[in-house]
């Protein structure tokens, strides 16, 4: 498979990820040209995360989007992708006054195969898949605090997430210890991994790999073929350790409020 192959899952995988967030509770999902999910919550999730328009629309296009951000009805972030249009997106972000920030992580992907089964955890460390309300609550509070230091998602908004038919979610747990986290969204052979976390205290440990690695082996289970995911900068060695392949770098534009 070619490398454009691995590219168009990982568009599928990120916009099913972020379809899936804007259909919570709390959440509004803005569909178009320009697409983004906004939360009613102060703190809560915002990202323009797919960006499509016609170069002679682009201009009007823009100037419509930066009257919603200052008028709060729009995110200020703008996720930039391969697939994202025109092809100089960057440039005219940054004639509009958006800064652009080349340096926050990576699109990785990768097939899943049995050899997923020869990375094992160590001894103290167990993964066990959620199954209970009471076990995702632990999960949703190490999800806050790990990975967003705030409360970015509600118990009730990750409970809706918890009930569909495609998503799948581990805690991993170190001497008995409930420490990190790693939830799949799937959509045919294809599957997004997200919220991998670990608290602070419990870091450099082997948990985000552990996680990881258990859920891609439950996916293969179910004829899972490729996952994808977007690795924040420090754990891109991580993911690449276990198999991903990085396909592209992530840059994000935010507008100057």
């Amino acid at each position: 498979m070619d490398k454009q192959y691995y590219l168009d899952c990982l568009d599928t995988g990120t916009k099913l990820y972020w379809y899936t967030l804007g259909k919570l509770p709390g959440m509004s999902l803005h569909t178009g040209d320009i697409e983004w999910v906004m939360s009613v919550l102060p703190d809560g999730v915002k990202r323009i995360f797919n960006i499509c328009i016609k170069s002679e629309y682009v201009d009007d296009a823009l100037n419509e989007l930066i009257y919603m951000i200052k008028s709060n009805k729009a995110p200020s972030g703008i996720l930039i992708t391969p697939s994202s249009k025109p092809d100089n997106i960057i440039q005219i972000l940054c004639s509009k006054s958006f800064t652009i920030d080349y340096d926050t992580g990576s699109g990785m992907a990768m097939d899943i195969d049995s050899s997923i089964y020869q990375i094992k955890p160590a001894e103290n460390i167990e993964i066990v898949s959620v199954k209970d309300k009471e076990t995702l609550k632990t999960w949703v509070s190490i999800v806050n605090t790990a990975l967003f230091e705030t409360e970015l998602f509600t118990y009730e908004q990750v409970c809706e997430l918890f009930m569909l038919d495609n998503t799948y979610f581990y805690l991993g747990l170190i001497n008995g210890q409930p420490a990190s986290t790693c939830m799949a969204i799937t959509d045919g052979y294809i599957a997004t991994i997200e919220m991998v976390s670990t608290l602070k205290e419990y870091r450099k440990n082997g948990l985000g790999t552990a996680v990881t690695v258990t859920t891609l082996q439950e996916l293969l289970n179910i004829d899972i073929k490729t996952a994808i995911l977007r690795a924040e900068k420090e754990a891109v060695i991580m993911y690449k350790n276990i198999g991903f392949v990085e396909f592209y770098k992530r840059v994000v534009a935010n507008y100057n409020l």
